[in-house]
């Protein structure tokens, strides 16, 4: 697995779909292509609602798909029962696994993958994926797009979860 370089983005849309920026023109119909909300991908929660402006390829969707462990070890034993330090490592290796399994994906549409695992402050790891609009757009009706995700997240689902971590790919913070 390569390293991911971080794209300069800026966020368009929020969670609940909302225009964030009124100086960024989306395409026609492209929040069609968004949800507010959140929904389960890759192991992991899809901030479904938003859409992104990435230096040199214009409006992008999603997924972000994030992956928590607690902000710190009472919240961790609290949601999950385990030391926080453990729920980290666990989510870790499910981001490592969606990016590995994504970033195929984001290039067969002309985007990227990026993978951002925090090793000490913060409450989650996080897997962006950038995705020309207009790719997206040109291959699928609404309703298709999100029917395409729910199929990688079956395929993603039926993989074995061996990835072995790799120091590289990390983001410190």
């Amino acid at each position: 697995m390569t390293p991911s370089v971080s794209p300069v983005f800026q966020l368009v849309t929020n969670d609940a779909t909302e225009l964030l920026r009124r100086d960024v023109s989306l395409p026609a119909g492209a929040l069609r292509y968004t949800h507010p909300g959140l929904r389960g991908l890759f192991g992991g929660i899809w901030r479904s609602g938003r859409i992104y402006h990435v230096a040199g390829a214009g409006c992008c969707f999603g997924p972000e798909i994030f992956y928590s462990f607690g902000a710190d070890e009472r919240e961790a034993q609290e949601a999950y029962g385990r030391e926080r330090a453990v729920v980290m490592a666990e989510e870790a290796d499910a981001a490592r696994r969606a990016f590995a399994f994504a970033t195929p994906l984001a290039e067969s549409f002309g985007g990227q993958a990026d993978l951002r695992l925090v090793r000490r402050v913060g409450d989650r790891h996080v897997v962006h994926l950038f995705l020309p609009a207009a790719a997206v757009m040109a291959r699928f009706r609404p309703h298709e797009w999100f029917a395409f995700w729910k199929e990688q997240d079956a395929l993603f689902r039926s993989q074995p979860k061996a990835v072995a971590p790799s120091e590289k790919d990390e983001c410190a913070a």
